[in-house]
């Protein structure tokens, strides 16, 4: 895994850089909240790098729920149409460790109506939270 760009931000109290890992299309943001010491960052980037061994399964959970969000309304796109229009922008692991904030961000050239930002919160392991209702049937 290469970080690039790692740097800590005293007024947020955070590291922010870019990493190459999580996508072969993009760099993604990555954001570890934290405290300026190198030696509290090291366990961090290696749960950044635990998580980076699993971001297809990851991404993939993303995916569905994104899908699910159209799914019985008249936008509704095929899964693999969903993969290709959302990419994944940014990865926040908060500081309790356990809670990692997603987001997926539309391409450029995807209709209107497809034109947001998805955000996720993941616990633990299980998403628990996305800025859209991915539960109620439409």
């Amino acid at each position: 895994m290469q970080v690039e760009d790692l740097r800590y931000q005293a007024k947020d109290r955070e590291w922010f850089g870019h990493v190459n890992t999580f996508s072969s299309v993009n760099a993604v943001v990555l954001t570890v909240e934290g405290d300026p010491d190198a030696a509290s960052l090291a366990p961090k980037l290696a749960l950044v790098r635990e998580l980076a061994a699993e971001v297809n399964p990851l991404l993939e959970q993303l995916y569905q729920l994104a899908y699910r969000k159209y799914e019985g309304t008249p936008w509704v796109k095929p899964l693999a149409e969903i993969r290709t229009m959302y990419y994944l922008f940014g990865v926040t692991l908060k500081r309790d460790n356990t809670t990692w904030w997603f987001v997926l961000e539309p391409e450029f050239s995807v209709e209107t109506i497809y034109n947001h930002v998805l955000r996720f919160t993941r616990v633990n392991g299980a998403i628990t939270w996305a800025n859209f209702d991915y539960e109620t049937p439409a």
